[in-house]
């Protein structure tokens, strides 16, 4: 799967090489939700890039703001910026003006914190208590897909994607509750999902391109 991933990545590069497009540049910035499935797992965030689209080319850069998900007993830190975005696609231009289709390949790098409570054995009271521990968790996932622009106006454009790809993560835990047991990384482990896996994701993004 990962081999299929990096090929198609390498047919995007020659696409752009043989583009028969003009020699245009232009910059743009967009905004929109995502929504991540992961094993078991939803996840839905925004998404605010910046690029530049030459000869039917798209390069950006961006962050992640996580908005839910359903993998957290406490999401107080959710609404954060939870990571970059870096993408690359190749604009499919129709007949119509107002509409083209895209390729396109994204790399996300994202840091999520979210608290669970434990329900531990304490060898000093002889009896189960309680405690609170903060999970941090590092994903990296790869994605490639499609996607539909729109362009109401000549600059105004609103786009819907679908890309799918694989995920990496990694966790570790600390001790928030006074007199918790010390448990090494990896062994409190919350997730619904293995450390790789497969994962997709929808997006719908507003932009204007100057």
């Amino acid at each position: 799967m990962g081999k299929k991933i990096l090929l198609v990545w390498v047919l995007f590069a020659v696409l752009s090489q043989t583009s028969t497009a003009q020699n245009e540049k232009n910059f743009f910035i967009s905004s929109g939700g995502v929504l991540n499935k992961m094993p078991e797992t939803i996840r839905i965030g925004w998404v605010n890039d910046f690029g530049i689209i030459k000869n039917n080319n798209i390069y950006k850069l961006g962050l992640i703001t996580q908005l839910y998900t359903d993998n957290a007993e406490s999401l107080s830190e959710s609404a954060k910026i939870s990571g970059a975005h870096l993408g690359y696609g190749r604009i499919l231009p129709t007949a119509k003006k107002w509409v083209a289709f895209e390729l396109k390949s994204e790399l996300n790098i994202q840091h999520f914190k979210s608290v669970w409570n434990s329900n531990l054995y304490n060898e000093e009271l002889q009896q189960y208590q309680e405690y609170k521990y903060k999970l941090g968790e590092t994903i990296v996932d790869l994605s490639i897909g499609y996607g539909l622009r729109l362009y109401p106006t000549k600059r105004f454009f609103i786009s819907q994607s679908f890309t799918g790809g694989l995920f990496y993560s990694r966790i570790n835990s600390d001790e928030l509750s006074t007199g918790a047991p010390e448990i090494p990384d990896g062994e409190l482990d919350f997730r619904a999902y293995g450390n790789t896996g497969l994962q997709w994701n929808i997006q719908f993004s507003v932009g204007y391109t100057f």
